[in-house]
């Protein structure tokens, strides 16, 4: 894979073009030089993140209320990792009824880092 950015735990590479190795399916380098191995065909990318990043999610679980997915985070955000998106932005769309506690819960749960 080359791209021109990489977002990696410590910090963005933004030195590019960046070449990222892939050895039995593992990550096993990430370098400036284009490796003598490398494919004709090999993909182009702007940006590299780890994992996959779901800016959008509502939740998962079945709940008629989007809230209610978010009353318990940990149920979506433990499942997640399965499907390998390691991040997400819960997206709530409030109904005309939603309760003021609710949205206190939510505030101290969604928004959190969890390991």
């Amino acid at each position: 894979v080359e791209a021109q950015l990489a977002v990696l735990p410590g910090g963005v590479l933004d030195n590019g073009p960046l070449y990222l190795i892939i050895k039995n399916q593992n990550i096993s380098a990430i370098q400036n030089e284009r490796p003598a191995e490398a494919h004709d065909h090999f993909i182009q990318a702007h940006l590299i993140t780890p994992g996959f990043i779901d800016i959008h999610t509502h939740g998962l679980g079945g709940a008629d209320e989007v809230t209610e997915f978010w009353l318990n985070p940990n149920y979506t955000l433990q499942l997640l990792p399965n499907r390998g998106t390691t991040s997400c932005l819960a997206t709530l769309v409030f109904p005309k009824d939603f309760k003021t506690s609710q949205f206190e819960f939510l505030s101290k749960s969604v928004g959190k880092i969890t390991p």
